[in-house]
């Protein structure tokens, strides 16, 4: 598959030569994220850009995974949306093909204020509440994680184990479930114990399942955490980055993408830098010398 990029002269297939470039994005978000969201950033580009896009679902990690080649390397995709550890490990490896894109989404959450963070609801089910009054009760318990480079549902609760002295033994056992819906499915029907859940996630499950606030109960809010990024990749022509940029820098001058995004969790968009990611770089050293899966004896 080849972006636009590698379609005819680059920068001028965006700047009206007549062949419009078709857009390549990759979200690694859903369905912890709603789809709807992705698909707003993708009709917004169409629209901003008079071009063709194509919107890549990656369901099996929340970042392209370590070991394997990136979409960015090879060139496949423009712009993705990915957890921030994915970020953070592509700046470790000093990876030439990405860039951060200057803005990221500020969520509508009665916890988030007017800055581009979130947080991870550690949930039990609520006739446990009494069992697990706070986050140490949770020890020799069964943990559910959605994916290994999940920010809010592995390296959150892993680093908050840590701080109290233990490594992952701390759990009686974990689970992985592949998402943060279905760890809360599994939290629910009793087959895992708790969770850290993506708030966001959380608040979308609540709204639709408005039952769902009877079955669990929130021990404890880890974060805040650095919203997940998007990431550029490198060779995107400066005039479309520009141009992406002044379109979400006031999102309100486009009424109808701005209500998309609204629907879907998303007030507006707020500055962003690397140094913005330093608290998911702090957590990843933290437990880089931790096994998810550690031996027990």
């Amino acid at each position: 598959m080849a972006s636009c990029l590698s379609r005819g002269s680059g920068s001028g297939d965006a700047t009206g030569s007549g062949f419009p470039p078709r857009l390549y994005l990759i979200t690694y978000l859903v369905p912890g994220r709603p789809l709807g969201l992705y698909q707003a950033f993708q009709c917004l580009l169409e629209k901003l850009l008079d071009c063709e896009s194509r919107l890549i679902v990656e369901s099996r990690w929340s970042t392209p995974p370590s070991g394997k080649p990136d979409p960015f390397t090879s060139n496949e995709v423009d712009l993705g949306f990915m957890c921030s550890t994915g970020y953070v490990r592509f700046l470790d490896e000093k990876n030439p093909n990405i860039e951060l894109f200057p803005l990221a989404p500020i969520h509508i959450h009665p916890s988030i204020e007017n800055s581009p963070v979130y947080f991870s609801d550690v949930i039990v089910r609520k006739e446990k509440a009494t069992l697990f009054k706070e986050f140490v009760d949770l020890k020799g318990h069964t943990l559910g994680i959605n994916d290994a480079y999940s920010l809010s549902g592995t390296f959150s609760i892993l680093s908050e184990v840590k701080k109290l002295g233990y490594n992952a033994t701390f759990f009686g056992n974990i689970v992985q479930t592949g998402s943060h819906i279905e760890s809360v499915n599994a939290v629910v029907k009793g087959s895992i114990d708790c969770a850290a859940i993506d708030c966001m996630t959380l608040q979308m499950m609540l709204k639709k399942q408005p039952n769902l606030e009877e079955e669990i109960h929130v021990v404890t809010s880890l974060g805040p955490f650095p919203v997940p990024p998007i990431i550029v990749n490198k060779r995107l022509p400066s005039e479309i980055k520009n141009k992406i940029v002044e379109a979400l820098s006031d999102i309100d001058q486009f009424p109808e993408f701005a209500e998309q995004f609204r629907k879907n969790g998303v007030k507006g968009f707020g500055p962003v830098d690397s140094l913005f990611f330093n608290r998911t770089k702090e957590l990843m050293e933290t437990i880089k010398n931790e096994k998810l899966y550690p031996p027990y004896y």
